[in-house]
């Protein structure tokens, strides 16, 4: 490439494109964590209790009627 079609390229674009093919510079994205786990887990629980609840709250809320 000529100095002229590298000027025309702008910081944005050459940064989009490093991204893009991975030259961001700070390698794997992926980093395992416990603490990200635990609060995955505790996250998970919650959702189903909630779900839990609404199942128990429908069942009560038929006999009702």
């Amino acid at each position: 490439m000529d100095d002229a079609d590298s000027s025309s390229i702008t910081k944005e674009e050459s940064e989009s494109v490093n991204v893009i093919n991975g030259g961001d510079g700070l390698g794997s994205v992926f980093c395992p964590s416990p603490d990200v786990d635990i609060k995955a887990d505790t996250f998970i629980e919650r959702l189903y209790d909630g779900w839990r609840l609404e199942k128990i709250n429908s069942i009560k809320g038929k006999r009702k009627l």
